[in-house]
């Protein structure tokens, strides 16, 4: 419909489709950052909002919009006119999160229309000091020899950094243990002091944890060696066939007409190639890549298809169930009639009609049923720690009541 409607307007009125650009010109461009202010969208989005505004001579506003995990802003955007003057800047989560919600509000693929990718990061692989790893294959013979002993971090349930640690364990035949945390930062302060095993994530999430040499850059899953860390090697140097990157790209409202998006891929494009941009951006370990429209949206939709299938494989849900389950835990197994065995997320919810026994002080009540493997080490009150319910191997561990409990009638 889209290409039909192009083409008249093409025969009907050439002169217009040709002002439709210069009518954008007179109004601001908004890029939509569906996260809060300081990630790396949001530095990113800043980075190129200078020479955005330049290569247009409009003026480029950058605007925050988090929430919901990132479907709030993505759905703004999908639902703004399609007029060039609102843009979502997109990142690896945006092929993820669709896999993981039963329902979201907007089609990531119909409602879209690709304008550019604007950089890649290869996620890496980072391992504590207290590891007896140098490498990822070391990692992975340690984690072979001693199978559900080893664990990482991650920044939550379906995060990148989750996912993978998922696509690690595959490549590599291992088996991890997932501790989700409320962000990759945390879990990268809990690496440094060595509370899990691994973490993978960008060089720019580890890095004053590198640069104070408090955790050890095991592999890079990337197609080359990064320039900051040139000792580094890839996964595939290590002979294991591991490749994951994040991405950056913009994405305008579907029905955009095709001038204006060829119209900011350009702008962009050159942006991102500025002698100015460049090593800013390789401060950032993040390596410039304006593909355009086309290559653009054949990654989105590759990447779409390879989260969807992982997540299905791997029995994967959102922390939201994961929350629903300990909300249901806390209203009907409060401090003495709670259960040391309980519902992994791949079980779903626990059953109504279980008999909880009750809990003691003991470490082995802590063990874990199903998936979970082995019993976690005692951990400290703080990220992985949810008023109470610690998060492990995506299990839902009672370490103590939520609330007193009631006097007993």
């Amino acid at each position: 419909m889209f290409r039909r409607r192009f083409s008249r307007l093409t025969v009907s009125g050439g002169a217009a489709l040709l002002a439709m650009p210069a009518l954008a010109q007179d109004r601001p461009l908004r890029i939509v950052v569906p996260f809060a202010p300081g990630g790396s969208s949001d530095v990113l989005g800043r980075l190129i909002q200078p020479g955005l505004s330049a290569a247009l001579g409009v003026s480029v506003i950058v605007e925050n919009r988090p929430g919901a995990g990132s479907m709030l802003g993505s759905e703004y955007v999908a639902r703004s006119p399609a007029d060039g003057t609102t843009v979502l800047l997109a990142d690896l989560p945006f092929a993820i999160f669709p896999a993981m919600q039963d329902r979201v509000p907007f089609d990531p693929i119909a409602d879209f229309a690709p304008v550019s990718l604007i950089g890649v990061a290869p996620l890496m692989m980072f391992g504590a000091l207290n590891v007896p790893a140098t490498t990822a294959a070391e990692f992975a013979a340690l984690a072979r020899a001693r199978p559900d002993t080893l664990n990482y971090g991650s920044g939550g349930v379906g995060a990148a950094s989750h996912l993978s640690g998922e696509l690690y364990q595959r490549a590599t035949g291992t088996r991890l243990t997932h501790v989700p945390y409320r962000g990759g930062g945390p879990a990268m302060q809990d690496l440094a002091g060595g509370n899990v095993n691994a973490v993978f994530v960008t060089l720019a999430s580890a890095l004053p944890q590198v640069q104070a040499g408090q955790v050890r850059a095991l592999g890079v899953m990337g197609t080359e060696r990064l320039s900051v860390l040139p000792e580094v090697p890839t996964m595939r140097e290590q002979g294991i066939d591991l490749l994951n990157e994040h991405w950056w790209g913009l994405l305008a409202p579907a029905r955009t007409s095709q001038a204006m998006v060829t119209r900011l891929a350009e702008a962009l494009r050159g942006v991102v190639a500025s002698a100015e941009l460049v090593p800013r951006l390789a401060a950032l370990a993040v390596l410039p890549r304006a593909t355009g429209p086309e290559a653009f949206g054949a990654l989105v939709r590759a990447d779409l298809a390879r989260m969807a299938e992982l997540v299905r494989a791997q029995n994967i849900r959102a922390q939201g169930a994961s929350r629903r389950s300990s909300m249901w835990l806390r209203r009907t197994r409060c401090c003495g009639a709670i259960s040391a065995r309980y519902a992994t997320l791949a079980e779903g919810w626990p059953a109504a009609t279980a008999r909880p026994a009750p809990l003691t002080s003991s470490p082995s009540a802590w063990l874990p049923s199903g998936r979970c493997g082995t019993s976690p080490a005692p951990m400290r009150a703080g990220p992985a720690t949810r008023r109470g319910w610690s998060i492990a191997g995506d299990c839902w561990i009672v370490r103590h009541c939520w609330a007193p409990c009631p006097a007993k009638t």
